[in-house]
């Protein structure tokens, strides 16, 4: 049986579904930040058992600045392939911590994406750790991009460990090419894995060494000819895939570039389910009533699209029954809790779920707080971009904390709703007083890229027609005179970043030193900064990422204030917008400053004042 650690620290919780490595890493990291030390990652794992095997993981590299995510719903986010390989049953992460930390993982059943660094070197160090994960059973998907910064500096250094390498011309082909791209926009195969049509777009050319053998290859048409494109290895008892262009996964639009295009989802799907070591996606789906329940007794109801034997595991009190065999349609389990903890349903097709549980409030406000993770948002029980001590936190200022993850929210028996980072607006559905008074609204938002309206990358796709996608909260946030900025806050003083990373900005928060991960600015007409950047930072154009003295152009600069607001409130004192999901993941909430700013809207959704620290009170 894999070994774990513990993910929800004081309030319990050993379920291996969220990986040893990604809770080793959060343990690392909030040992560096809390004042208070923590255990060890070899202590949690040593003070309890395993429940069950963990579940497939993909995690998207962020620790050097990279461009793609899967939580940007615009033009060029990774969106909708976030969506796709959580349909597949894939548990989907954004790690913003240093490589030899995030790899701290059980391999198997797992995927590490490698997208192109913005101008930042891995140690060798860090190769190394790649290397490792690899060679003891993990994925690893190496994506490049011509021309881009970092698109050299990284890859090779990488690929080259697995027999790998990218050539430095790219692949053109005037007969299978998308129209007006001058050959660029090819179309390519994968014999492989039987997908006869992925679009590829500007795609470097590889070379092979030992054991390696192509996985994508251009047409006879191209120049070069039959250029392999797209080359993969096994390594010990790893595997790794290394594709010579990065825009092919892309949201992109009216499905002529991107994921949406040509057979890629196809071949995605097939690329990741090998890396990952899989013979076949779960079969099922498990859709919780709630993800986050507070209770002692309770009935817990979960609904299961196909058929499946289903097997309950809980980590802190009772549940019957623990079995079902033939699961199909909607299950109603009682639960006793005696401590906070979680219960994991785990159908033998591979799928599964888990559902946080918090015991009772003692005390405090005694109010219902709706945590809102409908439309694709991140996994509460995510060990990395997760919500648990988010959750934890507020039940301890006295609130009931349910997380709502599928159906309607009537907001009618809620003091609070938090809508958290959707990635698809289809589930945003409310009934009930929205306008009620005393109804407060928090919204939490990633950045999102549009089609950079100064950049030279975006004027193609201007000139050819495509528009930007809807961004799901801003029908939500319009009500309240709030909407998030498409950039990226750019901080120009390294002396005032983590890891010297422009986008990794520390905050202004009173007498607090907050650290964010590429936060979005938040523009609040009738509203009033609470968390600001500096008065040197400025909003990094979103269409590819690209930082202006690299690439010549100053994108987005007056379009911004000189202090780029990243948490603000509501003059009415109803809602908050707040520019950064990562401020209050589990990863890194324990911040210096972070976990300030969490007490703050703690207090804020309690009926308290949202307070600068260290001004004076009114």
């Amino acid at each position: 049986m894999k070994s774990c650690v513990r993910l929800f620290g004081r309030i319990g919780g050993s379920l291996c579904q969220h990986k040893r490595s990604l809770a080793a890493a959060l343990g690392v990291a909030t040992l560096l930040a809390a004042s208070t030390p923590l255990p060890t990652p070899a202590q949690e794992a040593a003070s309890g058992q395993p429940l069950v095997n963990a579940v497939d993981m993909v995690m998207f590299d962020g620790s050097r600045e990279q461009f793609w995510s899967p939580y940007d719903v615009g033009f060029f986010g990774y969106s909708e392939l976030g969506v796709l390989l959580r349909q597949e049953g894939f548990l989907v992460s954004e790690v913003n911590l240093p490589v030899t930390f995030s790899l701290q993982v059980e391999p198997r059943g797992s995927v590490f994406v490698m997208g192109p660094a913005v101008g930042q070197k891995y140690t060798a160090k860090e190769i190394k750790a790649v290397r490792d994960y690899v060679s003891k059973g993990g994925g690893l998907l190496i994506l490049a991009e011509p021309g881009e910064p970092g698109g050299t500096n990284f890859q090779d250094a990488v690929a080259s460990q697995f027999g790998m390498s990218f050539m430095g011309g790219t692949v053109v082909d005037d007969a299978n090419s998308a129209a007006g791209t001058a050959g660029q926009w090819i179309l390519s195969r994968s014999g492989h894995f039987g997908v006869d049509s992925v679009s590829v777009p500007v795609a470097l050319h590889m070379i092979m060494t030992g054991s390696a053998f192509p996985v994508l290859s251009a047409y006879g048409t191209a120049k070069p000819s039959g250029a392999v494109i797209g080359a993969a290895a096994e390594y010990g008892r790893g595997r790794v895939a290394c594709i010579g262009d990065s825009q092919f996964l892309i949201n992109g639009g009216r499905g002529r570039i991107g994921i949406d295009c040509a057979r890629n989802r196809e071949f995605v799907r097939a690329l990741f389910n090998w890396l990952a070591g899989r013979e076949k996606a779960p079969s099922c789906n498990i859709v919780p009533e709630y993800t986050v329940v507070t209770g002692r007794t309770l009935n817990v109801r979960v609904r299961v699209d196909g058929t499946t034997d289903l097997k309950a595991h809980i980590d802190g009190g009772s549940i019957d029954p623990e079995e079902v065999r033939g699961a199909t349609g909607e299950l109603t389990f009682r639960v006793q809790l005696d401590r906070d903890g979680a219960i994991e349903f785990v159908g033998s097709d591979g799928s599964r779920k888990t559902v946080l549980t918090l015991l009772s409030p003692s005390g405090g406000i005694g109010a219902r707080l709706i945590l809102d993770v409908r439309g694709y948002g991140p996994d509460v029980c995510d060990p990395v971009n997760g919500l648990s001590k988010f959750a934890s936190l507020m039940r301890d200022k006295g609130f009931w904390v349910w997380g709502i993850e599928d159906g309607i929210v009537n907001v009618d028996g809620a003091y609070g709703v938090m809508v958290i980072n959707p990635v698809r607006s289809e589930g945003h559905v409310y009934s009930g007083n929205l306008q009620r008074e005393t109804l407060k609204w928090v919204f939490v938002n990633e950045p999102y890229t549009t089609i950079g309206l100064h950049n030279a990358v975006g004027q193609w796709f201007r000139g050819e027609g495509f528009s930007d996608r809807e961004v799901p909260i801003h029908a939500l946030t319009g009500r309240h005179e709030m909407r998030f900025l498409p950039y990226v806050v750019f901080e120009p003083d390294l002396d005032r970043t983590l890891g010297r990373h422009h986008t990794f900005p520390r905050l202004i928060f009173g007498v607090e030193k907050p650290h964010s991960f590429r936060c979005a600015p938040v523009e609040a007409v009738g509203g009033t900064a609470r968390v600001v950047a500096s008065e040197g930072a400025w909003g990094l154009e979103g269409g590819l990422g690209l930082r202006p003295e690299l690439t010549g152009t100053s994108p987005g600069k007056n379009d911004l204030s000189t202090r780029p607001v990243v948490v603000a409130v509501s003059l009415s004192g109803t809602a908050a917008a707040i520019g950064d999901l990562q401020l209050f993941s589990t990863q890194n909430i324990f911040r210096r400053g972070n976990w300030t700013i969490a007490l703050e809207l703690a207090d804020w959704m309690a009926g308290i004042e949202f307070e600068i620290p260290g001004s004076e009170r009114r």
